[in-house]
């Protein structure tokens, strides 16, 4: 790019864009809100999309890519791509500038939780709290949570998915609770239900198409002997899945074999080391395994 005279692509009112022969075209949106390129397809901040002979070939960050393939309708002005697996990564809120221009700058969404909005990045989802809670040994903080989901109303920009309330390490019953609470969030952003220890596949299956996707919660040692199955669960029910506190290199490297579509952790906020670490479990060239 630099060598092109692209750099820095921030200069550049929608994507830069670079054709190789007459079949190759790349876009690379340099900008913090997704861009449609020349032919009409939406990139992602951040990322470099490739199209060949006109038909989508992949969508490339820092950190690896991913294949794309065609939705129902053809691509082109107007068209639509789909992916066909992309672990996307949401970080805790923080309030550091420093912080928040690297993180933006890496393509990272933010993870927020009651009490938190607006988000300070885009994109972001919305988490319930729960989890702090249960930590503390506190019942649920439902005033709280309902009183930040009114608060959605007032933001321009919608989280990609809100977390249902739900209750750690509690099988059927988080499950009930979360069901419960499905009536009095209708109508805001796509809701994700959180699967905690105990549940069973038939259960969750049986409910699913009250949510537009499954948070895979519990116990850490739970969660890394199930995480593969309610991700296939997911997949098989045509949802994504989302695994959360997933920060250290081994947890995000078992995340990407497992095939889950997207992580949160608060823990690269905690030090410039975690945040490397972090960065480094998600390039392809981190190939070593170790024990979770």
């Amino acid at each position: 790019g630099i060598a092109l005279g692209a750099a820095p692509l921030s200069k550049f009112i929608g994507c830069w864009e670079h054709h190789i022969g007459d079949r190759w075209l790349i876009a690379v949106n340099g900008h913090r809100t997704p861009t449609k390129c020349s032919t009409g397809c939406e990139v992602p901040p951040f990322h470099a999309y490739v199209e060949r002979h006109g038909w989508p070939g992949g969508l490339l960050t820092p950190f690896g890519g991913t294949r794309l393939r065609l939705g129902d309708e053809p691509v082109g002005v107007g068209g639509r791509v789909q992916e066909a697996a992309i672990l996307k990564v949401y970080i805790g809120q923080t309030r550091s500038r420093a912080l928040i221009t690297r993180l933006t700058a890496l393509g990272f969404g933010e993870m927020c939780s009651r009490g938190e909005l607006p988000p300070r990045r885009q994109p972001f989802a919305l988490d319930n709290g729960a989890f702090v809670d249960w930590r503390r040994g506190r019942p649920f903080d439902d005033v709280a949570y309902l009183r930040t989901i009114d608060r959605l109303d007032q933001l321009d920009a919608r989280p990609d998915f809100v977390v249902v309330p739900d209750k750690v390490a509690a099988g059927v019953a988080s499950l009930e609770f979360s069901m419960n609470w499905v009536p009095r969030l209708r109508g805001f952003s796509p809701l994700y239900l959180v699967i905690q220890d105990g549940m069973r596949a038939q259960d969750v299956a049986a409910v699913a198409h009250h949510f537009a996707g499954l948070f895979v919660g519990g116990t850490l040692p739970w969660k890394i002997r199930t995480g593969r199955q309610w991700t296939m669960l997911a997949h098989a029910i045509d949802k994504p899945c989302h695994v959360g506190r997933v920060g250290t290199f081994n947890r995000t490297r078992w995340a990407q074999r497992i095939g889950v579509d997207s992580i949160d952790s608060a823990l690269p906020l905690w030090s410039s080391k975690n945040l490397s670490r972090f960065v480094e479990a998600l390039r392809p060239s981190a190939q070593h395994e170790m024990n979770l």
